[in-house]
C-alpha cells in the first residue's frame, strides 16, 4: 500500500489540504466482483469514503486522490 515513509516505519503524512495519491494491491479470491476503497477516519470517528479506480484493469492496482480536509485524519 502506498504512500509509505521509510519503508513504511514511519505513518506517511500530509498537511491540511494537501491532496496526496493512495495505491493499493487488491485481490479477490474466486470470481466475485472486486473493488476498493480508501477511509479516513477523523478524530471525532467520522469516517470519509473515497473510491478507488483501477489503475491497470486486471492486474490489481487501484488508486485515488484524497485529501485531508482537517488535522488529524488517519
Amino acid at each position: 500500500m502506498q504512500p509509505v515513509a521509510e519503508a513504511g516505519r514511519f505513518p506517511a503524512k500530509a498537511v491540511v489540504g494537501e491532496a496526496f495519491p493512495v495505491r493499493a494491491t487488491v485481490f479477490r479470491e474466486g470470481h466475485d466482483a472486486v473493488n476498493a476503497s480508501v477511509v479516513l477516519v477523523a478524530p471525532d470517528g467520522s469516517e470519509r469514503v473515497t473510491a478507488m479506480t483501477p489503475v491497470n484493469p486486471g492486474l490489481n492496482t487501484w488508486s485515488a486522490v484524497v485529501d485531508a480536509s482537517i488535522a488529524g485524519w488517519a
